[in-house]
Order: structure tokens, then sequence, then C-alpha cells
């Protein structure tokens, strides 16, 4: 064993601490509310090491420690007119509880900016997003639906819609996906790929000074870069997962820790793919591309739809075909976590309940207890198959297909990934910070104090309300 392995790693960590001020310093003069020294104290441990140390799975990570303290203290960005190239539109109603490890998760992974749309525009999602609305990676579209219009039944049309208006003329790839879809990227040629750190440089934005920013490379960034360049449209595989014995998920709870089964997918599964868009053309001018719907897309003549290997895509009609095709398992992909528990389900029934083509709405209640796969432990015994049996919907609960170990698939690549350990450690160093009050009141740290007052959220820039949004859209 190579004895300078510890002392390398002592080194490595405490020049991450150091390059961390350095980021803290640059960031404190845009983000007012929450202090670099605060910022500091709380990201680094009584020992001088970072506390995201203990969650790396091989040295060759140490070196991402200063982008997971950034995310984690909300200074990825300077400010919310910085350019991005990777954004993501989605809606954010009834999302609340898996928001920060959604938003989380993908910063890390290489999203820049998300639209996030909100037909319920209230205090409490201020609140629960400001820090990234400081940030600049989060701008909130407050919907003004009537009060009898269900999101469920009108959503998808209208946040598309603004989503080409105003997202695609200033962003050359986005995305419109949900907040049980979490996004995978390989860059080319490699199986276990990490951000890497390019060279700070200063910067000159109208005119003024800004201080140098600490620029990082994403896979994500790689791929798009390269082999999808030409590319106008892009579907990616979603791959659905199964609810495997989690009837809730608390609050210290992670979804992509505990989902780990999925559908056993075939190679040649025809898909109805995710679609990230790529507005500009080559020599970099704008074109019209956009979505046909959420599964679909508007590829102007002359440009081509190819899949995230970079392969040209048969297309009807200039759009990705209704019908699906085969999709790669590797390169980008979506996890699509269908049922993230059983009580998300019901609430998701509620939500949809007015919305006709919605398999909840379809099955009922029913049919969250019978995409529930019991554990093994709960059909040991007569007693605990009695105990499931009395819950409500109980006897669909106990059901699974004789078939169910031929049907599923354990995947724990996002648990196991560098992106899915980072995740929980943030959001475990969330939680450490807001001690025992925010654990009493079910909140974040963010949302404590003066800074999350009413008063305050009110006056938060970075809001855009949208009025009538029915009239002012194209169909």
């Amino acid at each position: 064993m190579n004895s300078t392995l510890p002392s390398r790693r002592v080194a490595a960590l405490l020049g991450g601490c150091v390059l961390l001020f350095v980021v803290l310093v640059y960031s404190s003069g845009t983000h007012k509310a929450l202090s670099s020294t605060r910022l500091f104290q709380r990201l680094v441990s009584a020992d001088g090491t970072s506390p995201y140390a203990h969650h790396l799975a091989h040295p060759s990570e140490e070196p991402t420690l200063p982008l997971v303290a950034s995310v984690a203290s909300f200074s990825r960005l300077p400010t919310r007119f910085s350019p991005a190239q990777v954004a993501v539109c989605a809606v954010a109603t009834h999302e609340e509880q898996f928001l920060p490890e959604w938003l989380t998760w993908h910063r890390l992974v290489g999203v820049e900016r998300f639209y996030l749309f909100d037909n319920a525009p209230s205090v409490h999602m201020r609140r629960l997003l400001r820090p990234w609305i400081q940030e600049g990676s989060v701008v909130l579209y407050e919907l003004g639906y009537q009060d009898d219009v269900e999101i469920g039944s009108v959503y998808q049309n209208h946040v598309l819609r603004l989503c080409e208006r105003d997202v695609l003329p200033v962003v050359p790839w986005a995305s419109h996906h949900d907040v049980d879809e979490f996004l995978l990227a390989d860059a080319p040629g490699w199986t276990a790929p990490l951000p890497t750190l390019v060279e700070p440089n200063s910067s000159t934005e109208a005119g003024v000074d800004t201080a140098p920013a600490l620029t990082w490379t994403f896979p994500l960034h790689a791929r798009f870069d390269t082999i999808l360049g030409e590319a106008t449209c892009v579907p990616i595989l979603r791959l659905p997962f199964q609810n495997y014995g989690i009837q809730h998920l608390k609050p210290n709870e992670s979804v992509t820790d505990l989902q780990t089964v999925r559908d056993r997918v075939v190679p040649d599964f025809h898909t109805y793919g995710k679609i990230f868009i790529h507005s500009r053309g080559e020599g970099g001018e704008k074109n019209n591309a956009g979505w046909m719907g959420p599964h679909s897309c508007r590829s102007p003549p002359g440009t081509v739809v190819l899949d995230s290997q970079g392969k040209d895509l048969v297309q009807g009609m200039t759009t990705y075909p209704y019908a699906g095709l085969p999709l790669p398992q590797e390169g980008l992909l979506l996890f699509h976590y269908v049922q993230r528990s059983v009580d998300d389900c019901y609430h998701k029934f509620n939500v949809v309940s007015s919305t006709p083509n919605d398999w909840r709405t379809r099955d009922g209640l029913e049919g969250c207890a019978r995409n529930y796969v019991p554990l093994d432990a709960e059909l040991a015994s007569p007693e605990s198959v009695a105990h499931l049996e009395a819950l409500p919907q109980g006897k669909e609960l106990v059901s699974r297909p004789d078939s169910w170990r031929r049907l599923f698939v354990r995947d724990t690549r996002a648990r196991d990934s560098w992106q899915g350990r980072m995740t929980r450690a943030i959001l475990d160093e969330w939680r450490r910070v807001g001690g025992d009050q925010a654990r009493r009141e079910g909140r974040w740290y963010w949302e404590l104090g003066d800074d999350a007052s009413d008063e305050r959220l009110d006056a938060l820039e970075g809001i855009i309300s949208v009025k009538g949004i029915g009239r002012a859209l194209p169909p």
C-alpha cells in the first residue's frame, strides 16, 4: 500500500476547504441572506474537514468537494441573469416534499437553471424555493388559473408553450420532465464520470467587472457539446421503477436511496421518452424547435433527431414518433419513480382525479395499492399478512405477480452514484444545520427567521406571475 495516500488525502481535503472559502467570499456580495462566514462555519466541520468527505467512495472524487459545497451553499451562479447551458421546465405544484432532493440532484448533474410552474401560488412555495431563487438557479412561475381548474388537466400544454416562449430563446438545451424523474448522464466513453474544475477567470457583464467564477464541466454538457451538437431533439429513455415496500417516505428518507427496483426493460423496448430540445442550430443561430407534446418534438426541416448515442431516429411528420421507439439505456436517461410511496400515490390521485387520461384516475386508490410490491418480510407469516390486509386497500397491497422476479430487476445506480451520495450528504447537512426547531416544524433551515418572513418573500425577485394563462398562450 502507498504510505503517502493518507497525507495526500488530507492535503486534498484542506485544499478543497481553501477553495470553498474562496467560493464563499466571492459569493457573499450577491447573497445577502446567507453570509460567507455563516456558510463557512456550516460547511466545514470542527476538525477543519468537509462534512461531505465521508460520503466519498474513492480518493478520485475528492476534487469535487468544492462543487458539492457550492451547491449546498447556493452559490453556483453569481446572479439569476447569468447564462445557462441546460435548463429543465417542471411543475412544482404538490411536490414540496420532493423538490429539495430533485433540485440538488440535478444541480450536481449539471442543470443550471430550473423553470418551475405552480398553479397555486403560495407563500409556502416561495419560502421553500427562496435560496435557489436568490441563487439564480430557479425561476418560479405563478400561474393564475381559475379556482376550478385542475393542473392535471391543463398544465402540460401551457407549460410547454411557456418553455418555448421564455426558455428556448435564452437556453440552448432544455427539457420538460417531472419531479419524479431523475436525469442520469454519462460522458462519451466514460462509465463513472465526474464533474471537473476549469481554471477560474474574470468576466465582464454589461461593462461591470465580476469576481472570478469557479467553472465546472459536466458529463451532461460534454455529451451535448460533442456527439449531440447537431441534434434538434434528443428523446431520452425513461426507466420505470416499482414501489418495493415503501408505504410512507419519512422526512429524512430519500427517493433515490430507497427506490432500487425497476422494470426489466428489453433492448427493443418501445418507449415514450421525454425530450431535450436544442434551440440553436449550426453556427449558434436559433431554430424553430419545440415540443409537440411531452413525449414528441417539432424539428424544423433540415434538422435531425438523435438518440443519446448520436444515432439518427426515424421521424414521422417531422416529430419524434408518438408510437415510441427503442432508445439507448445508457448515455442519457431518466429514472422514473412512478410511485414514490403509497401515500404519494394516494395524494396524486386526489390531485388528478378530474384528469381522465391519468392512470390513477382509471385505477383509483386500488390501483395505487396494486402498484405496491410487498416486502418478503410482509408476506412471511400470517400475522404480517393480516397486518398489511388491515390497511386501506389491504387486499391489493398484499398481492404481487407470481412472476415478479422475472418482471423486475435491482438497479442501484442512482443510490450508489456520486450524484446520489452527494445529494444525500447535502440534505443531511441541511438537516443538521436546521437543528431541533426545523425538525419539529418539518422545515428546512432557510424557511426559518426574518429572511423567510412574508414581507421579504413578497418582495422576492425571480417570480413571474402569469395571469389568464389559458387565453394568453397559443394552443
